[in-house]
């Protein structure tokens, strides 16, 4: 055969390759979003930037195999598993697979298998037309066999990627408003597209200084507040400073100048000059031997949305609890996943709203050491212990415990042979745990960090036969097997404050939920009475709240108390526990005061009304941005005196 004929069959045999390679992107994109149910939602400007995405991995992909073949197979296989592992996740908890999920592969593989994956026909769809462009790839393979035009073409490529993603993450972000909406972002990712979101969420993984800030800036705030504290401690201190704090107050408000007057109005010489200094502070001046900290996975009380009526009842204990405790609605930063952000917020007093966009801090950013509840404990004489009762290495929590200041975690291995309700330990046979370290240890300070199981989501079990339901509500099988687990948790509630009711040592339970829990839209709604898109902020804002408990087996007073976020919590616990407050306590404390809560969704100011993020701020919320970057970010420049007690 000649020459010429040889190139003319080769032409013929490449030529369909080239067609496939073409149109690979565009197949693909139409097959994922339809995977992921997204597709006729994707318009304007995200279906444009999402075929982009698509061409650019394909074409990237291509320069460097040379291969259409490999690329397509690759790339069509990935894709696919990442769509159907975007619907199942979606179905199980309403909320889509985000970047730095990545990082938390192991965790989700561990709790993949108490869910229930259906095939329905627009998955095996998905499939067989993934299958049907990956057997065109390999029937018709496309290669660039000179080497200066394959050159050109990856020049092309790669050049082309650049300049778009210099100006995807420099101008168009902002420029088209592609902002996830964290406190609901599957309708960002309905609405936008997967692989576009997802390229936006790279974008959060940056921490940025917040605006004005400086190590001197820091150091200035710190060195104040640092003066604030120990002007309260004295005054709450029956000694002589109490009488000096007083007599110069006294002088400020006989002095009519302006620097008297800017003295007298900040929150420390206002709060010496308070009958209650500190806002959780009791008059009780005992200090627990043992706190028992508890994440009660999933545990929320439904009936906060809306009163509805269940066959039997199901959180009778907790509601009826009204001796030496205080209670009330805590504000969490997750809903129906993302535990260890809850964990997070609780332990550090971080604001998962002062950090980095939709980021998860035990993954990224706890890996040296880090001031925590645990730290503080720790330095004021207290063991430390933290109990899981699964695999330590979920969520990075084996590091991340150990950076806070955790002496020992007791993980899955220390459970072994617990009771187990749908393959999960028992909340009864974790506490049960509790009791054996608390006893090995009467008489020692010792602070325990538990993260319970029992109720982790996966509601569809077959062999967990409800005992709870709506009694005006048919329809949901999640729900009821969900408020059943809540009636277990209740009794195992009960259990554990029985217990400790005649413990020699003075104990104190803290208990809350880390999120509520993934059910049926449709319950939502009902309980709503409102589909979950017409909900104001104050709506949205109730699906973030748990049920809080700090009791004590000691006489302390009881208080229903104001809402409040999970970041005040370790801050109310010291407070209440009589032990010594940081200086970053203290800022949370005043911080407090001004803002109930603080949340993705905006604000809850002191009077209880909501403030979106495009208002006006409080001037406290710049000095707690500054001094919770020092902490998490600036670590050559950390101030680690504001974050220790003396």
């Amino acid at each position: 055969m000649h020459r010429g004929t040889t190139e003319a069959v080769n032409e013929r045999v490449r030529r369909p390759g080239l067609w496939v390679l073409a149109l690979a992107p565009l197949a693909m994109y139409v097959i994922f979003e339809s995977a992921t149910g997204n597709l006729l939602q994707i318009r304007g400007i995200p279906l444009i930037l999402n075929l982009i995405f698509f061409y650019m991995f394909y074409s990237l992909g291509f320069v460097l195999t040379n291969s259409s073949r490999v690329t397509c197979i690759f790339l069509n296989t990935l894709l696919t598993v990442l769509a159907l592992g975007e619907y199942y996740v979606v179905d199980f908890r309403y909320r889509p697979i985000m970047v730095w999920d990545a990082l938390s592969l192991r965790t989700a593989v561990s709790v993949s298998s108490n869910y229930q994956y259906d095939i329905t026909p627009g998955v095996a769809a998905v499939v067989c037309a993934s299958l049907t462009l990956s057997a065109l790839a390999f029937k018709f393979p496309f290669r660039i066999e000179k080497g200066r035009l394959r050159a050109r073409a990856a020049a092309l490529a790669a050049g082309g990627s650049a300049l778009f993603l210099a100006l995807f993450y420099g101008k168009m972000i902002d420029g088209f408003g592609l902002h996830t909406r964290m406190w609901d972002p599957v309708v960002s990712y309905r609405e936008d597209g997967y692989i576009l979101s997802t390229m936006v969420g790279i974008s959060y993984l940056k921490a940025d200084a917040p605006e004005g800030y400086s190590p001197e800036r820091a150091a200035g705030i710190a060195a104040r507040v640092e003066r604030e504290l120990d002007a309260v401690e004295a005054a709450a201190a029956d000694t002589p400073a109490t009488q000096a704090v007083a007599e110069t107050a006294a002088a400020l408000a006989a002095a009519d100048t302006p620097g008297a007057k800017a003295v007298m109005e900040t929150p420390g010489t206002q709060a010496a000059l308070d009958d209650t200094p500190l806002r959780w502070k009791t008059d009780t001046d005992i200090t627990p031997t043992h706190i028992i900290c508890i994440i009660n996975e999933s545990f929320s009380d439904l009936g906060r949305i809306r009163d509805f009526p269940t066959n039997v009842p199901y959180l009778d204990y907790y509601r009826s609890l009204e001796d030496n405790c205080l209670k009330g609605d805590l504000y969490v930063p997750v809903f129906g996943a993302m535990t260890c952000n809850t964990e997070f917020e609780f332990l550090t007093g971080n604001s998962l709203v002062f950090a980095p966009e939709g980021s998860v801090p035990f993954q990224l950013y706890i890996k040296e050491p880090s001031y925590s509840l645990a730290s503080l404990l720790k330095d004021q004489g207290y063991e430390t212990i933290a109990m899981h009762p699964y695999p330590a290495g979920n969520w990075n929590r084996e590091q991340a415990y150990a950076a806070m200041g955790f002496d020992t975690f007791l993980a899955e291995e220390f459970f072994e042979g617990s009771e187990t309700l749908r393959g999960y330990v028992s909340d009864r046979a974790n506490y049960e745990k509790i009791t054996e370290v608390t006893e090995s240890r009467k008489g020692e300070p010792l602070f325990i960090f538990n993260v319970t199981m029992q109720n982790h989501g996966g509601y569809g079990h077959e062999d967990f036969e409800p005992t709870v339901w709506p009694a005006e509500y048919e329809g949901a099988p999640l729900a009821e097997q969900y408020l059943t687990l809540m009636r277990e948790s209740d009794q195992a509630l009960k259990y554990l404050i029985e217990y400790y009711k005649d413990a020699e040592d003075p104990t104190m339970i803290v208990l809350f939920g880390d999120h509520r829990p993934g059910l049926e839209n449709g319950f939502y709604e009902y309980l709503l009475g409102k589909p979950i898109a017409e909900l104001s902020i104050q709506e949205y804002a109730d699906l973030y709240t748990t049920p809080f408990l700090v009791w004590t087996n000691y006489e302390t007073p009881f208080e229903e108390s104001e809402d409040m976020s999970a970041q005040y919590l370790s801050t109310c616990v010291l407070e209440r526990a009589n032990l010594k407050l940081s200086g970053y306590n203290y800022l949370l404390d005043r911080m407090s005061r001004e803002a109930l809560a603080v949340h993705f969704l905006g604000y809850k100011d002191g009077e209880g009304l909501w403030h979106p993020w495009d208002g006006e701020e409080p001037p406290v919320f710049a000095e707690t941005r500054i001094m919770q970057y020092n902490n998490m970010f600036d670590l050559e420049n950390r101030i680690d005196e504001f974050f220790v007690v003396d």
